[in-house]
């Protein structure tokens, strides 16, 4: 019997690893042939074990230039006419252009789009911004006439405001909150520590909110049994991106704690007390469904994704965006009342075991796969 083809193609490997590797697993258990194309970094050899076949993309996130997308753009028409597979799923913002324009020229039978939220240039305000968000709109209007094709979003909010932007057939469209965990590794302990210690766990971007948590560390750091952690690196390709020199400053003057990126944050989590991410808008952010299954409360913020990873009042708490003070104002309150910490884990906890468990997820990604191919 000849296997059915299914193409992924994502910006890098290291996502892919950490957010859509299950997946891949899974299909590859039921006998589908999986590749992968993306820009590799030292992960390579670590997700061609599990049996995908791999190719190199020189895909750019950042990159505008006219030449440089035309490029990335042949790379995938060329790449998808070669593989010829039976379906391929796009994830992020240019991947999904690219493979919706070349599937359409190729004539792919079906597709999936994954929108892991909308992106910088939704976050940023300016002529360029808006003439920027436009364009993506319009592209993604063409990428998503397809007739055989499902847009998964990770968010309600997202959804809603793509439905409406581009008046989009709900009948194409899934929900399913982020990329899920195996909540079996997560196991809750209400921890003993001298130190209350705060996790900043995430790319070290301005609209992560990185500065907005430096800035409650400041003011906080007078207390001596604080400590805050941040884990994560620096996203070079990325405009909204800190620089080296403020981030060795905020060491430096002992704001925060820097323990780099690291590969599996669960050790991390567990010996923190609070999870923080003041991020202006997600997808749905996976270092938020973690924190739920290690049982931990959160302060997050009161935008698309973040609001939606947790219950108010219940798991954590939400603040306004780039507020520090308010931010200040929820940290205090936590570090102050450790029975209502506990409590949040114990029901944050809950919260993953009803929505982020990933072999629910994975699941519904086999429902989507397999009503496409089979329809």
């Amino acid at each position: 019997m000849i296997k059915k083809k299914i193409l992924f193609v994502v910006n890098i490997d290291k996502f892919f690893l950490s957010h859509r590797i299950n997946i891949a697993m899974e299909l590859i258990k039921k006998q589908y042939e999986v590749h992968l194309a993306c820009k590799f970094t030292q992960n390579k050899k670590k997700i061609e074990k599990q049996g995908l076949i791999l190719h190199d993309l020189n895909l750019s996130r950042s990159g505008m230039g006219l030449i440089d997308n035309l490029k990335s753009f042949l790379e995938i028409f060329f790449l998808v006419k070669k593989i010829k597979p039976d379906l391929i799923h796009a994830i992020t913002i240019k991947p999904i252009i690219f493979v919706g324009i070349a599937s359409y020229i190729c004539k792919i039978p079906s597709i999936v789009f994954s929108i892991s939220g909308l992106g910088f240039v939704f976050l940023t305000n300016g002529i360029i911004s808006r003439i920027r968000r436009n364009f993506i709109l319009i592209l993604y209007k063409i990428s998503f006439r397809h007739s055989n094709c499902n847009i998964i979003f990770q968010n309600p909010d997202d959804l809603n405001f793509i439905l409406k932007k581009i008046n989009l057939n709900i009948k194409k469209t899934s929900l399913i909150y982020g990329s899920g965990v195996f909540l079996k590794k997560y196991i809750h302990k209400i921890k003993k520590n001298f130190f209350i210690k705060i996790l900043f766990a995430s790319r070290l971007l301005i609209h992560k909110g990185i500065k907005e948590f430096v800035k409650a560390a400041q003011i906080l750091k007078t207390n001596k049994k604080i400590k805050f952690i941040v884990a994560g690196s620096i996203d070079q390709d990325n405009p909204s991106s800190i620089n080296e020199k403020d981030l060795k400053l905020w060491v430096k003057k002992k704001y925060i704690k820097y323990i780099g990126f690291k590969k599996d944050l669960r050790k991390t989590i567990f010996n923190s007390d609070i999870v923080v991410l003041p991020s202006y808008g997600e997808g749905f952010p996976k270092i938020l469904i973690e924190a739920a299954a290690a049982g931990k409360p959160i302060i997050t913020t009161n935008v698309s994704g973040c609001r939606n990873a947790i219950i108010p009042g219940q798991t954590g708490i939400l603040i306004n965006k780039q507020n520090y003070e308010e931010l200040v104002d929820a940290l205090y309150f936590l570090i102050n009342n450790k029975k209502i910490r506990n409590k949040m884990g114990i029901e944050a906890k809950k919260l993953a075991k009803d929505y982020y468990d990933i072999n629910s997820v994975t699941s519904k990604h086999m429902q989507i796969y397999n009503k496409l191919i089979f329809k």
